[in-house]
């Protein structure tokens, strides 16, 4: 319901309406081989990460532009968690993540300090999409591409930080519900 998520947002954000309705959701990235380019790819770290994410728009210098708002992030790297907000945009919060993933099933159970923001999803592969948002997985895939910019609050929630996704092909995969 827009009107539960207009709320929440900060001042000059508002929710991305799709079919009457706002969307949110959990971006769940699975980083592996991070290393610099002189070292082997073996010796590269991995993470688990989620970031809880909702469709917005705001005002740019000539028209509305289309974006995520990412008011929280969680990652099982504590290097992650330390850079985030300090190295890189995005502030981190350290979780315990249990992944599993057999025969086009998921299982993803993200444990936050303090309970906060636990997360539990399970999820298949599929031929085709349910629910009625999107018509098909292009159309979800076009959706998320056409909005690569995100927003988030900065380490002291004083102002908002920008990152650009900038991705040179997209894989169409299965979808997953």
């Amino acid at each position: 319901d827009p009107s539960v998520l207009s709320p929440l947002l900060p001042r000059g954000i508002r929710p991305q309406i799709v079919r009457g309705v706002a969307i949110g959701g959990g971006c769940f990235l699975r980083l592996a081989h991070l290393s610099p380019s002189s070292f082997p790819t073996w010796s590269g770290l991995r993470t688990e990460n989620v970031a809880h994410r909702f469709a917005v728009e705001w005002d740019g210098a000539n028209a509305a532009v289309a974006g995520v708002y990412v008011p929280r992030r969680e990652t099982d790297s504590r290097l992650a968690a330390w850079s985030g907000g300090r190295l890189f945009p995005g502030v981190y919060s350290h979780a315990r993540f249990e992944v599993d993933e057999k025969g086009g099933a998921y299982r993803i159970d993200v444990h936050s300090v303090g309970g906060k923001a636990d997360v539990s999803v399970r999820a298949r592969d599929a031929d085709h999409l349910s629910g009625g948002l999107f018509d098909d997985v292009a159309a979800a895939m076009e959706f998320f591409r056409s909005a690569p910019s995100s927003l988030s609050p900065n380490a002291t929630r004083s102002c908002l930080e920008g990152v650009t996704l900038q991705c040179e092909r997209w894989a169409d995969r299965k979808s997953v519900v």
